[in-house]
Order: C-alpha cells, then structure tokens, then sequence
C-alpha cells in the first residue's frame, strides 16, 4: 500500500493451498493497482484448485505449450477496455509473427473447448497430486 504501484502481478501458483483471485483483486483496488494474473508458472507441489482468474484480473497471460497442448509460446488476455492499448503494444515488438505458430495457437485454443480437454486436465491435476512433495 505504501508504494501504490500502478500494476500488481499476481502469481498464486506459487503460493500452494492459494488461489483467491477475489482478495487479490480487492488487494489490487485497495492500493490502486491493475491486477496482472501470471499463469506462467505452475509447481508440481502446488495444490490449487484450478479457478480462473479471467473474472477478477485486467490482464492474464499464459503458456500456450504447458497450459493448451498448444506450440510454444505465450498468450496475454485483457479486459475489453485494454485491448486496443494492448494490440499496439505487441504490434511493436521486433519479432515477426510465425503463421505456423498462430495458426497451432487457434488449433489448441480450439481444442481447449472440448470436453475432453477438460478431462484431460482433471487427469493431469489428479497425476501431480500422486507426486512426492518437498
């Protein structure tokens, strides 16, 4: 509180047992801050429950290779007011856009709204819980 930062990037992912986007989002609007959830990182000792935090943050990003199956590489969601803002920040950066790796990222975005990816999921939660914990 004491700084007022303008963004705050949350990553409950590596706080085990922690996933309330809710009191994160009501910490973010306390100091003034956008709420940056960052799913970049999962822990295999990490026993969150999954929820998204797509209600509750101004911007998510993601990994389309650990998170959808999908090619290498990141996704960045925002909510409808930041879109335009954000679409001219990317559309600066250096590199090129791969049409291979767009076209892979559509397919595993595609392939994310199955049920059977959510099953998949579901399996995947319930291997790394048989996973030893240091």
């Amino acid at each position: 509180m004491e700084h007022k930062p303008k963004l705050s990037s949350v990553e409950p992912p590596l706080i085990p047992d922690y996933s309330d986007w809710k009191r994160l989002r009501q910490i973010c609007d306390k100091s003034g801050a956008l709420m940056m959830a960052d799913m970049l990182t999962t822990r295999p000792d990490c026993r969150w429950d999954l929820s998204s935090p797509v209600p509750y943050a101004d911007f998510v990003t993601t990994t389309t290779h650990k998170t959808l199956r999908g090619p290498r590489g990141g996704i960045v969601m925002c909510k409808a007011q930041y879109a335009q803002t954000l679409d001219k920040i990317v559309s600066r950066h250096p590199s090129g856009p791969l049409m291979h790796v767009i076209a892979g990222k559509a397919v595993a975005l595609g392939e994310a709204l199955k049920p059977a990816f959510k099953k998949y999921q579901t399996q995947v939660m319930k291997m790394l819980k048989l996973l030893p914990r240091h």
